[in-house]
């Protein structure tokens, strides 16, 4: 189980829901006629018998279609059962209904507690929580089962089940749709509770109520981009491409390399360093590249943030092997208490392959991706306060030095630098290669879990011109 964390990490996690269209939410206790992309008729009360075993569905109306620029549709979901625990108990829940994908995060506490982690089934104190976050395609939209959830009737009695989303205090399940680089929550413009009455007939339902989104909290409000709140300097921080990394280990920094060669059908590895940072948490950042001279076929984001004692680094990297030309890595440590960390030492180290005899330019500066001419992604830092490191004009991206690199495929540099070829030497302090999740969105520190990128992509996500959301 990997996870989004909400918690001390992150301790200003936002989403922006006013984008967003709003979306009809509903627990069905009649599961006929649902599946992940289709529903029958809503049923809000069902009667069982003691010892019955039966299923529940979590239910969304009205995910917009994702358009050309694979905006919208559902990303994500995040959400707490709350039942009596004297009348049914959950015994267990399938959080892949109306999302269908291997590439995800995933968090289901039978006896949810904030911080508490993960707990087994069977549900016995009266509050479940289900998370699932989609690193891959995000192809579901319209109508469809959300998340199905298994219940036991224990007692005689009845019960609502009450749905919300704890970790953003809402009064209804966070369901993400994906704007740009962001995850934000939909608004309900309805939600539907359910209600399970064990040994007696169904009376009156729950009555619907028609949520209002929530005022900003401390959980959710977010600076705007430009107030000092939202910003910390530069100072000394800098970042730089080095091509050799010899010298190099989790929390050092050798002489910086600019340029090294390489032979056709190489696999080397190349470090993004950064030197004199403060309190560094979480980043984000495009490694630009020749598709047809390179491909980045791993990557290893567990060096300088895994530097402390107690870290937990989520890789929230890009999946590799890649061939885009723009290869987004981001992680964040997700340790509780935090544990920043600050100094020298490599953010990530790159193993590429030679795929033809080229020059080519490693980059590590905004990237345009849509060809807009304008940046969509750049270099994002967040330290132990949430702000974003040096941050001069709003944007974002950090606006210190930063040093990009050359490599030389079939051919010697002006000042000659050989890459390390992968398997012949290393100096890697940390864990291996990256997880292979999409990139982005988690978040936490040790709290919780959770599948709702809600991980280190959602804490890094960030959309131009608006917001900036942790």
């Amino acid at each position: 189980v990997a996870a989004l964390m909400f918690s001390a990490a992150t301790t200003a996690l936002s989403f922006q829901d006013e984008t967003l269209p709003p979306v009809q939410i509903a627990l069905d206790v009649n599961t006929q006629g649902n599946s992940g992309n289709a529903l029958g008729t809503l049923d809000s009360c069902l009667s069982v018998n003691q010892g019955d075993t039966f299923d529940v569905d979590v239910t969304v109306r009205g995910i917009p279609p994702i358009s050309s620029n694979f905006e919208f549709g559902l990303a994500g979901y995040g959400l707490n059962l709350h039942f009596d625990p004297n009348v049914v108990h959950t015994v267990g829940a399938n959080s892949k209904m109306m999302i269908q994908t291997s590439s995800g995060f995933e968090f289901i506490g039978g006896n949810y507690v904030l911080g508490g982690g993960a707990n087994p089934f069977p549900g016995t104190s009266g509050d479940s929580r289900v998370d699932f976050v989609d690193l891959g395609s995000q192809a579901s939209a319209g109508d469809g089962v959300l998340a199905r959830i298994t219940l036991q009737a224990i007692g005689p009695g009845t019960t609502d089940l009450k749905l919300d989303s704890e970790l953003e205090s809402m009064p209804y399940p966070a369901t993400f749709g994906r704007v740009g680089s962001d995850l934000l929550i939909y608004p309900a413009s309805t939600l539907q509770n359910g209600r399970v009455t064990v040994g007696q007939p169904c009376e009156n339902p729950p009555t619907p109520f028609n949520p209002t989104t929530p005022q900003p909290t401390e959980r959710v409000q977010t600076p705007t981009p430009g107030s000092t709140a939202s910003r910390a300097p530069a100072g000394d921080t800098q970042l730089a491409i080095d091509t050799v990394i010899t010298g190099n280990n989790a929390t050092k920094v050798d002489q910086i390399d600019a340029c090294a060669s390489a032979k056709l059908g190489d696999k080397f590895e190349v470090d993004v360093v950064i030197k004199g940072v403060q309190n560094l948490l979480a980043y984000d950042l495009p490694v630009s590249y020749d598709p047809q001279v390179l491909r980045v076929v791993d990557r290893n984001v567990k060096l300088f943030l895994q530097g402390n004692s107690g870290s937990q680094v989520i890789d929230a990297s890009g999946q590799t092997p890649d061939d885009t030309g723009v290869y987004a890595v981001a992680a964040v440590d997700s340790a509780d208490p935090v544990a920043p960390d600050s100094g020298d030492g490599i953010l990530v180290r790159l193993t590429f392959e030679a795929l033809k005899e080229a020059n080519t330019k490693l980059s590590i500066k905004p990237a345009d991706i849509d060809g807009d001419r304008v940046p969509d992604r750049g270099i994002l830092l967040r330290n132990i306060d949430n702000a974003i490191i040096g941050d001069t004009n709003g944007d974002t991206f950090f606006d210190g030095p930063v040093s990009d690199a050359e490599i030389r495929v079939g051919a010697e540099c002006a000042t000659p630098g050989h890459v390390v070829v992968a398997g012949s030497s290393s100096e890697t302090n940390g864990s291996g290669g990256g997880d292979n999740a999409w990139v982005w969105i988690a978040i936490g520190a040790g709290v919780v879990a959770v599948v709702a990128a809600v991980g280190a992509g959602l804490l890094l996500a960030r959309r131009r011109g608006r917001k900036a959301a942790p």
